[in-house]
């Protein structure tokens, strides 16, 4: 897979339980370095083959296909779990919610939808330099999701 890739919208067949739990998805990822084909694998798994996530036996399937030995073992080390809520917390921080997200140079895209727009910015960073996309960029937030331990103050 590559940014190129992205201009053409592949074919989709749905997971068969959406939204689902990612958890042990992500944690593959991370077992097996988070590679572009690493990733590549896991993503054509779930949505061009509409793979279950959640289902034991199929996530045991792509931990064959990943070269994962025991899925338990790889999911449930200690260091992959870390460096999973590092990730997390810097996603977080970096104001990432969803998935395909690309956060350069402080700029987030968000969205499948949004790639043709960050392949041209890539090629020209000034296509967002201009009032109406700073205007967007400044709108407060409509809906806020409230996290354990964060106060939201609402007017």
């Amino acid at each position: 897979m590559s940014l190129e890739s992205c201009k053409v919208r592949p074919a989709i067949q749905g997971t068969p339980r959406h939204p689902f739990n990612p958890l042990a998805t992500l944690r593959l990822a991370i077992a097996t370095g988070a590679t572009m084909k690493s990733v590549g694998i896991i993503f054509d798994y779930l949505w061009a083959e509409g793979q279950d996530a959640q289902d034991l036996d199929s996530l045991r399937v792509l931990a064959d296909r990943l070269g994962v030995q025991e899925l338990e073992t790889a999911t449930g080390d200690e260091a992959v779990k870390t460096v999973l809520r590092s990730n997390t917390e810097e996603a977080c921080a970096a104001g990432v919610y969803g998935v395909p997200s690309f956060v350069i140079d402080g700029i987030s895209f968000w969205g499948d939808d949004m790639m043709q727009m960050m392949l041209e910015w890539l090629d020209d960073p000034n296509i967002l330099d201009d009032p109406e996309s700073h205007r967007i960029a400044n709108l407060p937030a409509a809906a806020v999701r409230p996290r354990p331990g964060v106060s939201v103050n609402s007017k």
